[in-house]
Order: C-alpha cells, then structure tokens, then sequence
C-alpha cells in the first residue's frame, strides 16, 4: 500500500469469492465439504488469473488448492470470435426456442471440443438436428417402439448402466467423444433394424428380435443421461415398461 509502482488487481477480490460464497469465513462445515475443488472449469482467455494469482492467493494464505484446473476454448459464429460490432453474436434464447434444450446441449457437447475452440452456424444446427435427432434417435425411438407395439410382446426389465467406453471418456473430459459415441450406437441399431427389416416377421419372431434392441435402447438412455437429462427421461419412462406402445415423436420435423 502507498507504493504507486505496483497494482492491486481486483481479482483478489473477485476470486476469493470460489471459497466465500461457499461458506469460508462464515460456515467452515460447508466450507469444507466443497473445498478443495475436484476441478476448477475456466475459459483459456482467464487462465493466467486462475492458474497463477489465484494459485499463489491460497499458497500464501496456507489454504488447499484445487486438485485440477481445466481451461476450454471459445465458442465461435461462423468461424469468427462473436462480437456486437460484427454483429454475429448468437441468442441462446433463440436456438432453445428454435430447437429445444436438449438439443442445444447436443450441439454444444457434440461439436465444440472440450479443450479447444468450436463453431455455431444456425444451418450446421439445422443440418444436425434433423441427422442426429429427427432422423436418428427420435426415427429409433419410433421404430421401435412401433415395432413393440405390433409384437404385443413383454419385455423383460433387466438392469443397465451407462456404456463403459462412454464412462471412460467422461474420466478423461473428452466429452464430445463421449456424446458422439453414444450416437454412433444409435446410428448402428438403426442400421442393424433397417438391415432386418422386423417388420416382414411374424409376431412371433419379431419379438425375439426386439428383446435384445429395446435393451440396447434403454442403456442408451442410461449413457444419455448425464447430457441429455430430459430426453434420457423420456426415453426411459417410454421404453422402461414390460408392454410397449408407440411413443409420440420426440423432434417433429423444423419449420422452413
């Protein structure tokens, strides 16, 4: 204090606030149930305060420090940093009202890289809205659960648990290898069904044929779970039941 050649920056006092507003100083049994972090989530343009000032705030007040620091990238407009004066900024209002939430964490998880920058376009969201959700989980989705319907089969409730190789991917943060993981299982049992063709069987056969498809569905919708939490939902109350009839659609079609 009183020496004009150094700076006191702000963030002393804006950083303090990970561990205040948790309940340092004032609920210590809070406190340290929160504290240390297992990870510290903070955009790559920031890093420099968090890995280094903040850092060193705790070191000299003897305090723990958070056991992992991870630093993503940008989400970028058309190849370019989103900015007012450019104009390319993009509403998240506007693509949930246009696409719904879940869908939005799709693109989200799907395409912008954990570590790295990632790009929105509205006709790369139309393009993979209408690929990944209209045509695929929301087509599997119906398919099956018409075919179910046309057996009058019982399918039996066995356990299930999120894909391994998808958990995996969650321990290691590669969260878009996660998501797209999930959907290339998606797009292989729609393959394997359209392969099949069910639908010539008689009763008989097909549900055979379903037992094992509606399992593969339903832990998809375990795997989903910790992404899509509504559709994981739907998918689960829909498809989690002995008799199965067809389920509405889950992504209608986008208005031109």
């Amino acid at each position: 204090p009183g020496d004009s050649s150094q700076v006191m920056y702000v963030w002393f006092d804006a950083l303090a606030i990970y561990m205040t507003g948790i309940g340092y100083g004032w609920d210590d049994q809070q406190w340290k149930r929160y504290w240390p972090a297992d990870m510290h989530v903070i955009g790559k343009d920031i890093v420099r305060f968090h890995a280094i000032y903040w850092i060193g705030m705790l070191l000299s007040a003897h305090l723990p420090l958070p056991k992992t620091i991870m630093t993503h990238g940008h989400i970028t407009s058309g190849g370019q940093k989103m900015s007012k004066s450019i104009g390319n900024v993009i509403d998240p209002y506007e693509v949930v009202a246009r696409y719904g939430v879940d869908f939005t964490r799709y693109y989200l998880l799907s395409e912008i890289p954990t570590l790295d920058d990632g790009d929105f376009t509205y006709s790369r969201a139309d393009e993979l809205y209408t690929s990944d959700f209209a045509n695929g989980i929301g087509n599997l989705a119906s398919r099956v659960s018409t075919l179910c319907e046309k057996s009058e089969g019982c399918f039996p409730i066995r356990p299930c648990t999120i894909d391994p190789q998808v958990a995996q991917y969650i321990e290691s943060y590669a969260i878009r290898e996660a998501i797209q993981s999930i959907w290339k299982h998606v797009r292989d049992l729609n393959k394997k069904i359209s392969d099949a063709e069910p639908w010539k069987l008689p009763s008989s056969e097909l549900e055979a044929f379903l037992v094992p498809i509606v399992e593969e569905l339903r832990c998809i919708a375990v795997s989903l779970s910790p992404f899509l939490p509504q559709l994981s939902a739907n998918l689960t109350h829909h498809f989690l039941q002995e008799h199965i009839y067809k389920i509405n659609p889950l992504f209608p079609r986008l208005q031109k």
